[in-house]
């Protein structure tokens, strides 16, 4: 019996675990590509990493929605239409800082919920994937949940590094 998502996951995978090469592959000073504060950069890592995974990624048909693509070009697919988003270096700063807290992630959406997808913690060598409907899985071993209360949970969270209005930060706090 075929899993649901299962092509989609297998190229997920490929696509960030065949990134990570680009990483390994880098100068030991990348180049900018673009600023837009000291906690939102992208680097030429950044856009080659993003043009590997999109050429992976649209095998699939569906559209591919790069972070560093996005940023020139705002535009997602029409209506509920399946797409990939994806972010070739999460962490960018940390990655030219040295740090080892980055990942390379793609998901496909469909109809407004992720449903296949892979995250890569390459200096962790984590690789966390869906394998079709059939569940979540970190470096093949399959991973459980479980429901929690809120007051029992770790929670964390990241906010945006674009520079502009200071209200903007505000407002995400408060959304939080």
């Amino acid at each position: 019996m075929e899993l649901q998502w299962e092509r989609e996951s297998e190229l997920a995978l490929k696509a960030v675990s065949t990134g990570e090469e680009f990483i390994c592959d880098r100068p030991a000073r990348a180049s900018l590509v673009s600023k837009e504060s000291l906690r939102d950069i992208a680097t030429d890592v950044d856009v080659r990493v993003e043009r590997h995974m999109t050429r992976i990624l649209a095998a699939s048909g569906h559209a591919v929605v790069g972070e560093e693509a996005f940023a020139q070009t705002p535009r997602l697919p029409a209506g509920q239409a399946p797409f990939w988003p994806v972010d070739p270096i999460d962490g960018t700063v940390n990655l030219v800082s040295g740090m080892p807290f980055y990942a390379l992630s793609a998901g496909l959406c469909v109809n407004d919920q992720f449903v296949a997808g892979a995250v890569s913690l390459p200096a962790f060598k984590e690789l966390f994937f869906t394998y079709g409907d059939h569940g979540s899985y970190l470096n093949g071993a399959r991973l459980r949940s479980f429901d929690a209360e809120l007051a029992s949970s770790l929670v964390g969270a990241s906010f945006s590094g674009i520079k502009g209005d200071p209200q903007v930060r505000r407002k995400q706090y408060e959304a939080f």
